[in-house]
């Protein structure tokens, strides 16, 4: 319910308001070269894994409009 909250969980680092608790993107080795479906899930661990791939064309879309 809190957006600053949710993306510092969700890229955590030093940043992470649940340290030793969760994980976020920047506590995973080698999220640079994981595609945007297996980084969102190295971080969620969703039951459906493959959810985001179908979303990654439009978001790189709006992404570049948005600039």
């Amino acid at each position: 319910m809190d957006p600053a909250r949710a993306s510092q969980a969700f890229f955590g680092g030093a940043g992470n308001p649940n340290p030793g608790v969760t994980r976020g993107l920047l506590d995973i080795p080698g999220w640079e070269g994981m595609t945007v479906t297996q980084a969102a899930q190295a971080v969620q661990l969703s039951a459906y894994p493959d959810y985001y791939a179908k979303w990654e064309t439009s978001a790189r879309a709006w992404l570049s409009e948005l600039g």
